[in-house]
């Protein structure tokens, strides 16, 4: 082999390793940080208290259709309402002193209605 296809060869190995090093060293950070025997412990606690109370969810609304689309239908009807009530507060706020019920409050504080 020729000495150019030789360097060639080189510069892809030491590519290569260097995405195994960086890749293994991610791996390795993530492991660390992200045990999946610390997290299964905190998550088998965390549904050893939930269980009860998702039981009885299941239980009263989910095991039966009637209740399960009654509890979507009321549901989407608070979930709109306080999709609603945010988004005109923010308009509210956004839009200060450019309405017309702002507006009026100026003119009568001044006197001019």
């Amino acid at each position: 082999m020729s000495h150019v296809t030789c360097r060639k060869m080189s510069i892809k190995r030491d590519i290569a390793n260097r995405l195994i090093t960086s890749s293994t060293t991610f791996i390795y950070i993530f492991r660390i940080h992200r045990c999946p025997l610390i997290m299964s412990a905190q998550v088998s606690q965390l549904v050893a208290k939930t269980k009860p109370f998702m039981e009885k969810i299941y239980r009263y609304i989910f095991q039966r259709s009637a209740t399960f689309v009654l509890a979507g239908v009321i549901g989407a009807f608070y979930m709109e309402r306080a999709v609603d009530v945010i988004c005109d507060n923010i308009f509210d706020k956004v839009n200060e002193g450019k309405q017309f019920h702002d507006l009026v409050k100026k003119l009568e504080s001044e006197g001019k209605v």
